[in-house]
């Protein structure tokens, strides 16, 4: 799975559990991935943190 595959799975999980508390550690630990190398991938594909991209307007919903 490339980068973007990637997130745009993780961008569904995140729409999935909107009200959950999510976090970088939470979201590597569910999709496989250190907290470092998930925080990393993220951050450099979407240039947002997890906190804003939970805003919805964020990414379309």
């Amino acid at each position: 799975m490339n980068h973007l595959q990637l997130i745009e799975k993780v961008l569904y999980y995140i729409d999935e559990y909107i009200y959950e508390e999510l976090n970088y550690e939470r979201l590597a630990e569910v999709f496989g991935y250190s907290s470092f190398h998930f925080h990393k991938i993220f951050s450099s594909v979407t240039e947002l943190s997890i906190v804003y991209t939970k805003a919805p307007s964020c990414h379309g919903t």
